[in-house]
């Protein structure tokens, strides 16, 4: 028997929705597993002054594209109490996510932040089954404990639990079932995101000015300086981008296979630890990383299968 026009026209939209999240999904995070790259370049700025011009560049950029575009749903946001609460814990999540982020890099832990981001998609999947109640398949189920096997024993041949990553990993979890909670219009939700930390962050970036490590408008009878300020200022590009990609993506698919594109991020930076920056790769760091590869190697193939079938029923 077949299928209705009506159901034809229904999972032909369904799958455009689907290539298109997965395209704004991989872009995002593309930009994040390269971005190591970017912070290497701000290593003379201090921490706080960096994720403090970080996030008080990215509200002014986000603010324009919102002027801009013409957003009509900010002012909805704004009166909405529901959203300033979740958009608000949002970017209070996402801030404290860049700074450890960045300390990470700037210290040589480019691995651990990759650590965290391969662990992510598995928390992000966990995060469907709790938050959503999206059912939780056998090759997940798979996956996670493979990941859990895979953390236990780094801790204890290692010697120390991998903390930056694992809070990497639970953060931008956290932060990402927010905004599939909210589903709320990408721009103007960051807006509410990042206005929410800018005071403090413009707070930290007057103070920072009397530090030697300020780099912002440093030295600026320099080429050196001015490109200094000028990659300050371009933090909010390299910032707003991908997370404007990642909420369009979050909104037009499902959330536990936006923790299966996360794997492009790790991968990246895993390489880049490796062979950019020269980050020592131990026998516990193997076994780690190849457990969850395993694990991310299943779910990629019930993903793919998945997609088929849609196809196939397109």
């Amino acid at each position: 028997m077949n299928a209705s026009p009506d159901t034809v026209n229904t999972e032909t939209a369904k799958l455009h929705r689907m290539r298109k999240g997965l395209l704004y999904g991989s872009l995002a995070y593309v930009v994040w597993g390269l971005s190591p790259l970017y912070w290497k370049l701000l290593n003379q700025v201090g921490h706080f002054g960096l994720v403090s011009h970080r996030i008080l560049w990215s509200f002014v950029f986000i603010f324009i594209v919102a002027r801009l575009v013409r957003s009509k749903e900010l002012k909805t946001l704004i009166q909405n109490k529901r959203a300033l609460i979740l958009l608000g814990t949002a970017g209070v999540l996402i801030s404290v996510n860049w700074g450890l982020f960045i300390y990470a890099v700037n210290i040589g832990h480019v691995l651990e932040t990759s650590l965290g981001y391969f662990i992510n998609p598995l928390m992000t999947i966990l995060a469907g089954l709790i938050v959503f109640k999206e059912k939780l398949t056998l090759l997940q189920k798979l996956a996670t404990i493979l990941a859990a096997v895979g953390v236990v024993y780094f801790t204890f041949d290692y010697g120390s639990f991998p903390w930056l990553g694992m809070s990497l990993a639970i953060l931008f979890a956290v932060y990402g079932a927010i905004k599939k909670a909210g589903s709320y219009p990408a721009v103007p939700a960051l807006v509410i995101e990042t206005g929410t930390v800018a005071p403090l962050a413009l707070i930290f970036v007057i103070i920072s000015f009397f530090l030697p490590d300020n780099g912002f408008l440093a030295d600026v009878s320099s080429l050196g300086g001015w490109a200094t300020t000028l990659l300050l200022m371009g933090t909010a590009v390299i910032t707003i981008l991908p997370l404007l990609w990642y909420a369009e993506g979050v909104n037009l698919l499902p959330f536990s296979w936006m923790g299966f594109l996360q794997y492009l991020c790790p991968t990246i930076s895993f390489f880049l630890g490796i062979f950019a920056f020269g980050e020592p790769f131990t026998f516990a760091h193997g076994i780690l990383f190849g457990l969850i590869w395993i694990g991310l190697a299943l779910i990629s193939i019930e993903v793919v299968i998945t997609t088929k079938n849609s196809t196939t029923s397109a």
